[in-house]
């Protein structure tokens, strides 16, 4: 178990309306940065100096946010749950752990039963596997009063859907087979005070994603990539499949 003060991996402020929470689920120290650009290694290196010989950052945490809004009580990205150690994620790309998102939002008195939504930005394993657990021997939903919103290019066009095996199948198809799932198609109000919005991804460490909440807007904490190296990265499970995915952000 990993043992950390709440302030080391929580992160609470007031925005307008909203109150947000933003939640460290790991820390990645070994991500294949210039790999995964498509575009050119010279460019990529100019705007990212600190990448090793490999190409490889360290460093870039996985942060999701909850926002308290009104009624609703939107999860952006449930993250990545519980991984075993022979996952992708946790050997190639040496992740070190938090506490996790079910004790940062205990932490901030938030509990499952209390989410009404939860955006799925897109569908990079590490960002949805933690939508799901097994309860009784089955896959159930991890917040079972919530709507779960994804862009639909996630869904329709993802060849994982196929593999029985696969993440997408095993926790997005969970939710799907639950009627819990929300395909939805470019920019879309979640709740009131709370917008999908469509984007152009980016892969950058760490990553900088716009979430409009009310009439402003909270950044992640980073610094995006410059336009000109900016390049739509394939979609990465915890087992390295890659697909092209949709260019969704909340």
């Amino acid at each position: 178990m990993v043992t950390q003060s709440t302030g080391e991996y929580v992160a609470v402020r007031r925005i307008g309306d909203a109150t947000v929470t933003l939640i460290n689920d790991g820390i990645f120290d070994a991500i294949p940065l210039i790999p995964w650009m498509d575009a050119p290694e010279e460019d990529v290196r100019r705007a990212v100096p600190e990448a090793d010989a490999g190409g490889r950052v360290g460093r870039s945490g996985m942060i999701v946010a909850h926002v308290r809004i009104g009624v609703a009580s939107v999860l952006v990205d449930p993250g990545f749950g519980a991984l075993p150690p022979e996952s992708w994620l946790a050997r190639e790309l040496e992740l070190r752990p938090t506490p996790g998102v079910q004790a940062g939002l205990a932490a901030a008195g938030i509990q499952p039963d209390q989410i009404t939504h939860v955006v799925i930005t897109h569908a990079h394993g590490d960002h949805f596997t933690g939508a799901t657990l097994t309860c009784d021997g089955r896959r159930v939903p991890r917040y079972p009063r919530a709507r779960y919103v994804l862009g639909r290019a996630d869904w329709d066009g993802n060849p994982a859907r196929e593999d029985p095996d696969s993440e997408t199948s095993i926790h997005l198809g969970t939710l799907e087979r639950a009627g819990l799932l929300d395909l939805v198609d470019g920019d879309c109000e979640v709740a009131p005070g709370v917008t999908f919005a469509r984007g152009t991804r980016r892969v950058a460490r760490p990553r900088c994603r716009a979430r409009a909440v009310g009439r402003r807007e909270l950044l992640s904490p980073g610094r995006p990539v410059p336009s000109s190296v900016r390049g739509r990265a394939p979609g990465v499970g915890h087992d390295g499949a890659r697909y092209a995915g949709n260019d969704c952000l909340a």
